[in-house]
C-alpha cells in the first residue's frame, strides 16, 4: 500500500548536470584536412581510487538511532524504536578519509538506484538545542524525503574522489502511523469562552502552528492530523462523577463540589470514551484529548488544575503544554517512569533521561541533548531542588527527567514540551504498532503494521470475536453525517423509597443516573441492534446467534429509545450490563449493588441519526432483550 506524506514534508531539488554534444557551425564548411601521422604513445595507467569506508551511519528522527534500530529486554518490560515509515530522516555519517569530493548518497530499491541527495558538510551539521555542546564535529548530513523511508531502503555513499562504499542495509522501517488528535474543550459548571479568565475558544480549541509542529516532533509518527472535534466544545451545567476511592457516584455543580481533585477530570474521561466509541473510533489510531474549564460555587473561571489521561483519551488545561503532552502520554499507555524503572519496566534511574540516545526535532532542525539545556528553568538548581534533584552523568552535567516523570521544567525555553528518552518514544511506537489505521489503499479501508513484512496488512471491517466487542469490528458504516451522540450515566444501586426525592417510580436515582443533553454535529454513526427487529434480536442469541457472543459481554438488559419531533423513533439495544462476564443470564454480582464500587457504575455512549430534531430520550429496561423487545418497555429515565 502505497502512502504519501502528509503533514510535514520537504521538497528537494537536485540539479543533475547534463553534458549536451551539439554541432557548433556557421558559413561554408571545408573538407577536413588529414593529420600527420604519428608514433604511437603507450597509454599511463590512471591511479585507482581509494575506497571509501563508512565508520558510522546514523538516523535521526525523533532520536538518533542506527539503521538496525534500538531495542530493550528488560526485567518486567520490553520495547524497540525504528525509523518511522513515510517520515523524514536525517542521515547523518561518519566516513574515512574524511575528504570526499561531492559526497552524496545514492537511494536504491530492488537495486534501482531512485534518487542521489548531497550530503553537508560538517560546517553545515544541525546545532544543539539552546547552543549546546555539538553531537558531532566531523560528520556530513543529508535529509532523506519521507518518500523513501520505506521498506527495502538501501543507501550508499558516493564521491567523486573514492570508490563507492558499502551498501547500508538491514534498515528496519517502523510503523507509518497516521494519528488524527482530536480536541474537545470541555466548560462545565458554569464555565463559559466569555467569562473572565475562561480561555476563548480560538485558545482551548487548538493549539498554534508552532505547537503542532512541535507536537509531531516529539511523537513517532508519520502524520499528524490535528483537528477540533465535530462536537466543537460541552458545555454542561453539571457532571456526574462515578464512584472513586472511598466515596459513591455523586452529581456535581460546581469545583467546590469535588470531593477529589481528579473527580471532574474522571467524569470528563468517561465521556470522552463514550465519544470515541460511539463514533466508531474505539479501535482506530486517534488520540482524544479535551482542555477542561471549570467554575467555582462564584461563577468564577478555574483551572484544573492537573491532569488525567490512558487509553487513548486525555485531559487537563487547555495550553498545550506540559500537563498536555504528559497525559497524552498516558494516552499512548505510557506510565510514570519513575516508578517503572524502580518495578523493573524502565531503562534509566529515576525516570531519567541518563542513557538515552539524543533527540532530534525535525522542525528545528535541532539536537535535543539528553542533558538540560542552559536556558532550561531547572538549570540553575538542578542539583539543590527541593523539588526534585537531576541525575548527573559522567561530564557533571544534570541530566534532564522524561516528560512521564517531573520533565517539564528541563525544556528549553524556546520550547513547550521536555524531551521523551528514547525508551519512552518507543512505548509510543509499540502502542502505535497496534493501532488499526483508516487506510483508503486497504482493501477494507482499514490497515494494521505487521512488523514481520514492515508493511501494513488489510484488516476486515467485518464482525470478529462473534460480536464479542461490538459489530463490525467497532468501525463506523456511515461518516460525516449528522449525527445527535447520546451519554448516559446509570447506577445499578436500587434507591427506595420509590418516588421520594431523586428517586423515581422506576428505583432509579435520578441524581446520577440521568442522560446528558445531546450532542448535535457532524459525526459518524456504527451499526446497532435494533431491539424491535425480531431479526437483529435473533443475531444476538447467546451463543446460537449469528453474533453469539455480544450478549455476553456482561449482558443484553438495556435500551435507548429516541423519539424525534415528527413522532418517528430510533431504537437500540446497549451493549454490556451489569451480569458477570460471559454469563448472559446470570444474576449481577453483590457488587453491582454497593453504591462504592465502580462496578455498580455505567456509562454509555450512543450515536443515532442526526437529520431531525430529538422530542425525547428515554432509558428503557429490556432485560435479555434477545428474548422479545416487550410491548410497553418500562422507561427508567428520560430526558
Amino acid at each position: 500500500m502505497n502512502h504519501q506524506p502528509l503533514f510535514i514534508s520537504r521538497t528537494l531539488w537536485f540539479m543533475i548536470p547534463l553534458t549536451l554534444l551539439v554541432s557548433c557551425g556557421g558559413g561554408e564548411s571545408k573538407p577536413a584536412t588529414q593529420p600527420a601521422t604519428q608514433p604511437a604513445t603507450k597509454p599511463t595507467a590512471s591511479k585507482p581510487k581509494s575506497p571509501l569506508t563508512i565508520k558510522e551511519f546514523l538516523f535521526a528522527q525523533t532520536h538518533v538511532i542506527p539503521p538496525t534500530g534500538l531495542s530493550w529486554k528488560l526485567q518486567a518490560s520490553n520495547a524497540s524504536l525504528h525509523l518511522v515509515g513515510r517520515r523524514d530522516a536525517l542521515a547523518i555519517v561518519d566516513m574515512t578519509p574524511n575528504t570526499p569530493i561531492n559526497p552524496r548518497l545514492s537511494i536504491w530499491f530492488n537495486k534501482q538506484q531512485q534518487a542521489s541527495i548531497a550530503l553537508n558538510p560538517a560546517t553545515s551539521f544541525p546545532p544543539t538545542e539552546a547552543g549546546g555542546t555539538a553531537f558531532r564535529n566531523n560528520s556530513y548530513t543529508a535529509i532523506i524525503p519521507a518518500v523513501y523511508v520505506k521498506k527495502g531502503l538501501v543507501i550508499k555513499v558516493l564521491s567523486d574522489n573514492y570508490t563507492t562504499s558499502a551498501s547500508i542495509g538491514a534498515i528496519q522501517i517502523g510503523v507509518d502511523a497516521d494519528l488524527d488528535l482530536k480536541l474537545l474543550p470541555f466548560y462545565v459548571y458554569g464555565a463559559a469562552p466569555n467569562i473572565k479568565g475562561s480561555p476563548p475558544l480560538a485558545q482551548s480549541q487548538k493549539p498554534d502552528v508552532a505547537t503542532i509542529a512541535e507536537i509531531y516532533a516529539k511523537w513517532p509518527v508519520a502524520t499528524l492530523n490535528v483537528k477540533t472535534h465535530g462536537a466543537g466544545l460541552i458545555q454542561w451545567s453539571y457532571m456526574i462523577i462515578e464512584p472513586r476511592g472511598n466515596h459513591a457516584a455523586y452529581r456535581a455543580k460546581s469545583k467546590n463540589d469535588q470531593i477529589n481533585g481528579f473527580d471532574t477530570m474522571s467524569a470528563v474521561l468517561n465521556v470522552l470514551s463514550a465519544l470515541r466509541t460511539a463514533n466508531g473510533d474505539k479501535n482506530t489510531a486517534n488520540q482524544y484529548y479535551a482542555p477542561l474549564m471549570m467554575a467555582d460555587v462564584y461563577g468564577n473561571y478555574q483551572p484544573p488544575g492537573g491532569g488525567l489521561g490512558g487509553g487513548n483519551i486525555a485531559t487537563g488545561d487547555h495550553r498545550y503544554a506540559g500537563i498536555f503532552i504528559h497525559e497524552i502520554g498516558h494516552g499512548f499507555g505510557l506510565p510514570h517512569q519513575g516508578t517503572a524503572y524502580t518495578s523493573g519496566k524502565y531503562p534509566y534511574i529515576g525516570g531519567s533521561l541518563l542513557g538515552s540516545s539524543w533527540g532530534f526535532d525535525q522542525n528545528k532542525q535541532a539536537f535535543l541533548a539528553p542533558f538540560l539545556p542552559s536556558t532550561a528553568s531547572s538549570y540553575n538548581n538542578c542539583l539543590t531542588s527541593k523539588s526534585f534533584i537531576r541525575q548527573t552523568d559522567a561530564q557533571g552535567r544534570c541530566v534532564k527527567q522524561d516528560p512521564m516523570q517531573s520533565g517539564d521544567r528541563d525544556k528549553a525555553a524556546t520550547d513547550k514540551f521536555g524531551t521523551f528518552s528514547d525508551f519512552s518514544t518507543a512505548q509510543m511506537q509499540g502502542h502505535l504498532r497496534k493501532n488499526i489505521y483508516i487506510d483508503p489503499y486497504a482493501t477494507s479501508g482499514y490497515s494494521r503494521w505487521d512488523t514481520k513484512s514492515s508493511s501494513r496488512v488489510n484488516i476486515p471491517s467485518s464482525t470478529t470475536k462473534k460480536g464479542l466487542y461490538g459489530l463490525d469490528n467497532n468501525f463506523p458504516i456511515q461518516t460525516q453525517v449528522p449525527v445527535h451522540t447520546i451519554i448516559i450515566t446509570y447506577s445499578h444501586v436500587p434507591c427506595t423509597p420509590l418516588g421520594v426525592g431523586t428517586c423515581n417510580a422506576s428505583g432509579v436515582n435520578t441524581a446520577i443516573s440521568q442522560i446528558y443533553p445531546p450532542i448535535t454535529y457532524t459525526g459518524n454513526l456504527r451499526r446497532v441492534v435494533d431491539p424491535s427487529k425480531p431479526s437483529d434480536l435473533t443475531s444476538i442469541i447467546p451463543n446460537t446467534g449469528t453474533y453469539p457472543w455480544y450478549c455476553q459481554n456482561s449482558g443484553c438488559d438495556y435500551s435507548v429509545r429516541v423519539t424525534y419531533v415528527d413522532g418517528t423513533t430510533w431504537l437500540a439495544v446497549l451493549q454490556t450490563a451489569f451480569r458477570p462476564w460471559f454469563k448472559a443470564t446470570a444474576i449481577p454480582a453483590a457488587t453491582t449493588n454497593d453504591p462504592l464500587n465502580k462496578k455498580s457504575f455505567k456509562v454509555w455512549g450512543v450515536n443515532a441519526p442526526g437529520n431531525k430534531r430529538i422530542f425525547k430520550i428515554e432509558l428503557l429496561d429490556t432485560a435479555m432483550v434477545w428474548n422479545g423487545f416487550p410491548t410497553n418497555p418500562t422507561v427508567l429515565m428520560s430526558r
